[in-house]
Order: structure tokens, then C-alpha cells, then sequence
């Protein structure tokens, strides 16, 4: 069904894993010709539900063979319980074969020579077109801003600390973060902005710190996290971090309904 490698990966692919399976036990693995994405909705109770998307394009992968898109299912815990046995300088090989109902994982240390091998059960295999589709790992933004991870972090510790619900009011010039009254500023001078934005034209992206724990864990594995702001018919935030030349670790806010924020 498809194989794929990755060079001396496999300590970051279990890193980027870890703020995934913070929030969640199950998620869909979408792998296509194009790329490998991980897919999944978190179910804390009492909390709006975040769309979380770790997606990874097979130019990225030493070796990537897939020869028709296809959705498995899995246990995201049993799956960094395999990747678990990374080391560092490992590559990682998974593949799963056509009729079977596991997943393989082979690890090599070059240095070494030491091989580890894993295999974990899959929940369930079907085709594309029977299953969602991860339509917001590919959103059109018309707002963008950048902001340096160890700011990030800082800025969202002290917020948190005032609620869960962020107001980010964005401009061609700054961008306020808000939790209640507490307020941050931030001015294109010490992060980027861009967009379809203006003094007169500002957009208000808004996203939760109830999953404050994935989101920090994530930010750390990049050095500049990305919100993006959707202006569609049905309004949305994401938070995107880049992971090094593994990939994108995407969270992602439908617009919280009147009377949903905290």
C-alpha cells in the first residue's frame, strides 16, 4: 500500500507526534502520491473541538512509494509507542502492504548498525472517497503573521493565565492579543504581517489555550509559529508550526459561536 523513509528523522517525527497524541487517541492517516498526513478532531469534553493536521509532502521523505491515496486508521498511541524507539541518527522506515492489517517500522542507526523493528495494528483502511477530507491543511488565508516561538510562548503563558478564549486583532501594523482585559501588543517590527488587512480593514482571529500544553509543545519544535486567518464564509483560525524539513504541525479554530467563549 505504501512505504516510505526517512533519514535520521525519526527522533523529530516522534517530537512532532508528541503534541498530537497529548490531545487525542485516534487519528486518520491520509497518504496519497503527494504527501502523508495525520489527521485527527480533539475530544476534550466541555471545550470546542480543535482540528489537528501533522502533514508531511513526500518530497520531503528520502524514499516515498504510494501509488493510490487511501485513509488508515490508527491508534496514535500505539504509534508513538513504535516511534518511541528512535534514536538518535536512526532513519525510520514504515510501510504497510496491500491485504495487510499492520504497520511495519524499521529502525537503522548508520553509525551503529543497530536495527529495531516494530509493527503496530491498524484500526481500519478504506478509500478517499468514502472518508473526510483534510481540506483545511489546504486553506486559502487572506491574513498571515508570524511570530518569533520563544515570544509565542511567553505571550500565551501570561494570557492563559486570564482565560482560554485569544482575540487577535490584526492590522497592517500591529497585532493585539487579548485574554479578557489583558492585552499584548505586538507591531511589525518584531513580527510579520501580511494580508489582505489595513487600519481601516482590521480582522479578528480568535483561537483557545484550553490545549495550551500541545500548542507550547509544538511551537517548541519550530522557530517561528504562523496564524493564519481565513476571511471565508465561515471564518476560521490556524495555528501553523512549521517542523524543520519534516513538514507542517497544523491546529486549527473553527469560529467559536456566540456565547462559546471563555
Amino acid at each position: 500500500m505504501f512505504q516510505l523513509r526517512l533519514d535520521q528523522g525519526a527522533v523529530l517525527l516522534k517530537q512532532a507526534v508528541t503534541p498530537l497524541v497529548e490531545m487525542v487517541q485516534f487519528a486518520d492517516i491520509r497518504i496519497s502520491p503527494e504527501d502523508l498526513t495525520l489527521v485527527s478532531v480533539s475530544n476534550y469534553l466541555m471545550f470546542p473541538q480543535v482540528f489537528i493536521a501533522l502533514r508531511m509532502r513526500s518530497l520531503m521523505f528520502a524514499q516515498f512509494r504510494c501509488n493510490e491515496t487511501r485513509w488508515i486508521c490508527i491508534n496514535l498511541r500505539h504509534f508513538f509507542s513504535a516511534l518511541a524507539l528512535a534514536r538518535s541518527e536512526d532513519s525510520i522506515e514504515i510501510h504497510v502492504d496491500e491485504g495487510e492489517d499492520v504497520v511495519g517500522f524499521l529502525f537503522k542507526n548508520p553509525r551503529n548498525r543497530r536495527v529495531r523493528y516494530s509493527e503496530m495494528a491498524l484500526i481500519e483502511v478504506y478509500p478517499a472517497a468514502d472518508q473526510m477530507q483534510a481540506g483545511f491543511a489546504n486553506f486559502k488565508y487572506q491574513v498571515i503573521v508570524g511570530i518569533p516561538s520563544v515570544e509565542f510562548q511567553r505571550h500565551m503563558i501570561r494570557l492563559r493565565c486570564f482565560g482560554e478564549t485569544v482575540h487577535a486583532r490584526i492590522t497592517d501594523t500591529e497585532v493585539r492579543l487579548s485574554v479578557a482585559n489583558e492585552e499584548i501588543l505586538l507591531t511589525n517590527e518584531n513580527c510579520i504581517i501580511g494580508g489582505d488587512v489595513s487600519e481601516e480593514n482590521p480582522v479578528t482571529a480568535v483561537f483557545s489555550l484550553h490545549c495550551q500544553s500541545a500548542i507550547m509543545k509544538a511551537s517548541h519544535l519550530t522557530s517561528r509559529v504562523w496564524l493564519l486567518h481565513s476571511n471565508s464564509s465561515l471564518p476560521f483560525c490556524m495555528l501553523n508550526f512549521p517542523v524543520g524539513a519534516l513538514g507542517n504541525l497544523m491546529f486549527h479554530f473553527p469560529s467559536p459561536e456566540d456565547g462559546d467563549e471563555t
